[in-house]
């Protein structure tokens, strides 16, 4: 019999572009050279962050406040680079760049609030700010403010209509607000201007999700299938490539997508759940319950409990299919 569990994409919520102000206004400055990835079922944020601090010139220099909060971005130490910020805005040091700042980090710790409030006051003392208008219009996305999102990335693209970062956001914003082939168009717009690989891997990603979303399915797999020769490392496009094969019943190319996104991810609770009924169905019944229990074991550590009993009703199929399971208990 067939397992009745529905395979479930995994979609991002607002990935963004960013860099940190260090009080510099050349580009070399501006150049953005580092990524992280944070990747969970529907929540995936891209971090592109640039951390400049002056050089010293002896062991007697002492940060300025604003060097300051730029060493604890740099650090993570989110609460005290917003101290360290506000002492540099009170003192009027780089304040544009300082409330820029002081917002990604509000952001971080997801004051939406005060990251719109200091994005605003960054926008005052210098409105041609593109940074400010990115984070600004991220935290309208989290407060779900889909429209002040959209103004706030159009705002962005008035000062630089090559900016593949105000594209792809706004395109985020357009497919959650159920606008897939608006989207499209948004990520088009972002592939042209992307300056690099890894970048334009993740938005072939969510350009395939939009398509998946118009039950464009070989488009959609075309799209995971780019973003995979951009970067082979990237578990979010082979996952999404293996549910839409096993919705195909093409369960072999599933598994070997479920296989790889797992080896780069292990710790995917969907993936390892959608690798059960790839198991499943290919007759590797052992195979499967184990999936199926990993899966449930994530899930219930997480406390996702619906997941967790979705994972509780697939073992049941497993059992109930294969009798001689039970004994693995």
């Amino acid at each position: 019999m067939s397992l009745q569990v529905r395979c479930k994409l995994q979609v991002r919520f607002n990935p963004v572009f960013r860099e940190i102000h260090c009080g510099f206004h050349n580009s070399l400055d501006r150049v953005i050279h580092g990524t992280r990835f944070l990747v969970s079922l529907v929540l995936s944020l891209m971090l592109w962050s640039v951390f400049v601090l002056p050089v010293q010139a002896d062991a007697s220099f002492s940060a300025s406040p604003f060097q300051q909060g730029v060493a604890a971005m740099q650090q993570g130490l989110y609460a005290e680079a917003i101290a360290a910020f506000t002492q540099a805005i009170a003192t009027e040091e780089q304040p544009a760049a300082a409330y820029t700042n002081r917002c990604l980090a509000h952001l971080e710790l997801a004051n939406y609030s005060a990251a719109i409030a200091d994005c605003g006051g960054a926008l005052t003392l210098r409105p041609d700010n593109l940074e400010a208008y990115l984070s600004q219009g991220l935290a309208y996305h989290r407060l779900g403010n889909y429209p002040a999102a959209l103004a706030s990335y159009d705002q962005l693209l008035t000062f630089d209509p090559n900016d593949f970062r105000a594209y792809f956001n706004r395109g985020l914003v357009r497919a959650e607000m159920g606008h897939p082939w608006v989207a499209i168009v948004d990520y088009d717009r972002a592939l042209q201007h992307s300056p690099e690989p890894l970048s334009q891997s993740e938005i072939y990603v969510d350009r395939g999700l939009a398509h998946f979303s118009l039950t464009n399915v070989p488009s959609a797999i075309a799209d995971f299938s780019r973003s995979l020769q951009l970067n082979r490392s990237n578990d979010r496009a082979y996952y999404n490539r293996g549910c839409l094969y096993a919705q195909q019943h093409h369960y072999l190319l599933a598994l070997q997508d479920f296989n790889q996104a797992l080896q780069l991810n292990p710790n995917n609770p969907d993936a390892h759940l959608d690798r059960s009924i790839a198991h499943y169905e290919l007759g590797y019944a052992y195979q499967a319950f184990h999936d199926a229990q990993q899966a449930a074991q994530f899930f219930l550590n997480q406390g996702n409990l619906p997941s967790y009993q979705r994972a509780l009703s697939l073992i049941e199929q497993i059992q109930q299919s294969q009798p001689s399971i039970l004994a693995m208990r």
